[in-house]
Parts: structure tokens; sequence; C-alpha cells
């Protein structure tokens, strides 16, 4: 992106950073140490705010402004892992097809003995970056 931008040229950027839905990766890590037997992929690993900054100086960007967002939703853990929206299939990524239905029949399981009278608790965490080329 840095190569492509001309000088005073603008970047924003919206992501989700290190521990979004850190409730679903515990499901998901759990399910996974219970079945050995099949290779299921490691969680996906996001940076946080700290590395976001790092990167932007390491690349040469001028930040006019790097700064994160943690919103905490209860959602239908029935309604959650069936839909097709992104937060709902990160866990998904890298899981062979085979796999998908055992996995989310026990995430369905495992979120819905946690939930509250609110719902199952999933906690996002949004990183938003603007910065610029000098």
């Amino acid at each position: 992106m840095f190569r492509v931008l001309k000088p005073m040229g603008q970047t924003a950027l919206l992501f989700y950073g290190e521990s979004s839905f850190k409730e679903i990766e515990e499901i998901y890590n759990r399910i996974r140490n219970r079945h050995t037997e099949y290779a299921l992929p490691e969680s996906q690993k996001s940076i946080g705010l700290e590395e976001t900054h790092e990167l932007f100086d390491k690349v040469g960007f001028e930040k006019t402004r790097i700064f994160a967002i943690r919103q905490i939703d209860y959602v239908d853990p029935s309604r959650y892992v069936v839909n097709v929206d992104p937060p709902s299939s990160l866990w998904r990524i890298s899981l062979p097809p085979e796999l998908v239905e055992m996995t989310r029949k026990e995430m369905k399981e495992e979120m819905t003995k946690t939930k509250t009278g609110k719902g199952f608790k999933m906690t996002s965490y949004n990183i938003i970056a603007y910065a610029q080329k000098t």
C-alpha cells in the first residue's frame, strides 16, 4: 500500500485486532484439544494496537490517528454459528470442510452452556488506523 500511494496520499484501515472474539477462540481451542485425532488448525492470529503502531512506523507512514474500540455483544448461539457474516466465520478459516459441521455443533453446545440471560458474550476489538505518506 505504501509503495502505490503518492506523497501526501492517505490510507485508512479497519480490522479486527488481537483478542477479538476471544470467547469464540477459547471455545474453538477447547474443541481442538478435545479432538486430537483431527488436524484442526490453530486459531487465526491478529495484531494488536502496539504492533499496528510499529508496522506503520516501520513502513514509513506518518500516523495521524490509530486507536481501538472494544465492543461487547450478546448473541444467540443458535443463530451465531450458522450465520455467514465475517465474525461468525473466523473459526472456520482453514478448517477442512468435512469437520465444519462437527465443529459448528460443538461450538453451539459450548456457547449455549456459557450464555447468560442476555445471550452469549462476545467481545470484538476493532483497530482503526489513519495515516499519510510523507
